[in-house]
C-alpha cells in the first residue's frame, strides 16, 4: 500500500511538473497584438513550417511546431499517461489482494452486515478481509474436500498404535494414580486404609498401575474403530480457522505465493497496455469523461484478467505448439506440498483433535457435544473396568466396611476424577500421533492426484464469491485517480 501511494505520488509529481512548465512556457511565447502583413505572414509559414493564427494576429503555435512535433502541451505529459496508468494497474491489484486477506475483524460501521449477514466483507461503510470473512465457509470446504474425497478419517486413525499410546501414557499415569488410590482410601475407608501398612498400601498402588494400560488400550481400540462417533473433524477445524483467522491466511498466502505476486505485476504490464490506448484517444479526444472512464477501465480489466488467468483455463489447452493452463493449477504439486505442510502443523494437529474430544477447555455452564458426550461414555466404561479391579484389591477391607452404595460412589469417585485428569496426559502423545497418523504426507498425495477441477477447489472458491467486489474496487480506483489526473495536471 506504502509503495503504491508513494509511487503514485512520484508520478503524478512529474506530470504537475510538466503541465507547470508547459504552462509557463505557453504564458512567456504569448505577445501582445500587432498588426502583420498578411503576405508577410504566408511566406513566414511557408519558410517555417509553422501555421499561424492570422485571425487573432498572433504567433503562437496551434498544430505543428517548427520540429513536427505535437502542439497540445509538452510531448513528455502525455508519455507519463502510460506510466501512470501501469501504476494505477499495479496499485489496484495491491489493493485487491489487501482487501482479500485484512483486516481479520470488521472495521467500520456494519449496516448492510446487519442487513445481509456477516458472511460478506462489506458494510454500509468499512471492510473485512474476503478470507477473514469467509474462514468458517472456507475451512469447512476444505474440510469436506479432504475427508469426503481425499481420504477416509477413518483409515487415518487406524494407524495409531493403542498399545504404543499406553506405553506413552504409563509413566504420566503413575504419579496420577497413586494420589487417586490415596485419596480413595482416606475418603472412602479412613482409618482402615491409614491402619494398613505402607507395603501394603504400596500394593493396592501397584495393582491399580498394572489394570491403567488395559483401560487405555480399550479405550484407544473402541474410540478407533469409529472415529466420527467421537470427533467432529469438520466443526473443529473451522471452530480452530475461525477463531485463529490468521492461520488462514497464511494457508492461502503461501499456497498462492507466486499467483498473488503475478497479480500484482500483471496489473502494472496490463495497465501499461490499457494506457498507452487512453493517450492515443485523450490526444485525439479531451472529453472530460476520458481520463476518468479510462482509469475505471483499467482498473476493472487488469483486476479482472489477474484473477482470470490465475484458475483459467481449468485444463490444459493447446493454442499453437503452446499448452496454456490456470497458473494455479499449473503448480499443483508444490502449491499440495504447502498446503499440506501448513495443514498437518497449524490446523489438523493432535492437540486440536484431543481438545475437541475432551471439550476441555468448554466453558461453565455449555453442555458438551454429541460426540464429545460418546467418547466419555467410552472412557467411563473402560475406567470403570480399572476401577472394579482397583477396588477389588481393597475387598478384604471393604467388606468390612462398605455397604454396595458406597462402593457405586467410590467407581464415580474414580471415574470423574480419571476425566478430569485426562486432558492433562493427552499432551505427551501429541509427538507420536503426529509420527502415527502422518496427515502431511496423506493430504499432500491426495491433493496432488487431485483432478484439475477438483483441486482448483481448494482455494478458488475464495475470490469466486467476491471477485466482483475485487474487480469493482479495481476500476474505483482507478476512476479515481484518472479524475485526479485530469482537473490536476491536464486542466
Amino acid at each position: 500500500m506504502k509503495s503504491f501511494l508513494t509511487l503514485l505520488l512520484v508520478v503524478f509529481s512529474i506530470q504537475l511538473g510538466l503541465a507547470q512548465d508547459t504552462k509557463e512556457k505557453d504564458d512567456k511565447n504569448t505577445t501582445p497584438k500587432t498588426t502583420v502583413d498578411s503576405t508577410q505572414i504566408k511566406k513566414e509559414s511557408t519558410v517555417k513550417g509553422i501555421i499561424i493564427d492570422a485571425t487573432t494576429n498572433t504567433n503562437s503555435i496551434s498544430c505543428l511546431e517548427a520540429e513536427g512535433l505535437p502542439c497540445y502541451g509538452n510531448i513528455w505529459l502525455y508519455v507519463t499517461v502510460p506510466i501512470f496508468a501501469a501504476i494505477i494497474g499495479w496499485g489496484t491489484n495491491v489493493v485487491a489482494l489487501f482487501l482479500t486477506f485484512w483486516p481479520l475483524e470488521f472495521t467500520g460501521v456494519p449496516i448492510k452486515r446487519y442487513l445481509c449477514g456477516d458472511k460478506q466483507p462489506i458494510g454500509c461503510i468499512g471492510w473485512q478481509g474476503i478470507i477473514p470473512t469467509k474462514a468458517p465457509d472456507m475451512a469447512r470446504k476444505c474440510i469436506e474436500l479432504m475427508t469426503r474425497e481425499l481420504f477416509s478419517l477413518q483409515e487415518v486413525f487406524a494407524r495409531v498404535d493403542p498399545e504404543t499410546i499406553a506405553d506413552i501414557m504409563k509413566p504420566q499415569l503413575v504419579p496420577v494414580i497413586h494420589k487417586l488410590m490415596d485419596d480413595v482410601g482416606h475418603k472412602f475407608l479412613g482409618k482402615l486404609w491409614t491402619l494398613q501398612p505402607q507395603s501394603l498400601q504400596q500394593i493396592f498402588v501397584n495393582g491399580a498401575i498394572d489394570a491403567c494400560p488395559e483401560m487405555i488400550i480399550g479405550l484407544m481400540n473402541e474410540v478407533g474403530e469409529d472415529i466420527e462417533a467421537v470427533l467432529d473433524v469438520e466443526n473443529a477445524v473451522v471452530t480452530m480457522l475461525n477463531e485463529r483467522k490468521e492461520l488462514l491466511n497464511n494457508v492461502f498466502k503461501q499456497c498462492g505465493d507466486k499467483e498473488f505476486t503475478f497479480i500484482e505485476r500483471s496489473g502494472a504490464y496490463l495497465g501499461f497496455l490499457f494506457g498507452v490506448l487512453q493517450t492515443i484517444l485523450w490526444y485525439f479526444y479531451k472529453g472530460m469523461w476520458v481520463l476518468p472512464a479510462a482509469g475505471f477501465i483499467v482498473g476493472i480489466a487488469t483486476n479482472y484478467i489477474a484473477l482470470y488467468i490465475i484458475f483459467n483455463p481449468t485444463n490444459p489447452v493447446n493454442i499453437c505448439c503452446c499448452t496454456i493452463q490456470g497458473i494455479f493449477l499449473t503448480r499443483q504439486p508444490k502449491v499440495s506440498r504447502v498446503f499440506a505442510k501448513i495443514m498437518a502443523d497449524e490446523v489438523v494437529t493432535p492437540h486440536l483433535l484431543w481438545r475437541f474430544i475432551l471439550q476441555a477447555d468448554r466453558k461453565e455452564g455449555v453442555k458438551r457435544t454429541k460426540e464429545s458426550k460418546k467418547f466419555y461414555a467410552i472412557l467411563r466404561h473402560h475406567v470403570r473396568k480399572m476401577s472394579k479391579k482397583m477396588i477389588g484389591s481393597f475387598s478384604p477391607i471393604i467388606g468390612l466396611s462398605l455397604d454396595p452404595k458406597e462402593v457405586e460412589n467410590m467407581h464415580k469417585y474414580i471415574e470423574k476424577e480419571i476425566e478430569k485428569q485426562l486432558p492433562k496426559l493427552t499432551p505427551c502423545t501429541y509427538e507420536y500421533m503426529k509420527e502415527a497418523l502422518n496427515f502431511e504426507y496423506t493430504l499432500r498425495t491426495a491433493m496432488q492426484s487431485l483432478p484439475p477441477k477438483k483441486f482448483e477447489d481448494v482455494l478458488h472458491p475464495v475470490f469466486q464469491e467476491d471477485e466482483a467486489k475485487l474487480v469493482f474496487v479495481g476500476g474505483v480506483l482507478g476512476a479515481a485517480a484518472g479524475a485526479i489526473q485530469l482537473f490536476t495536471v491536464f486542466a
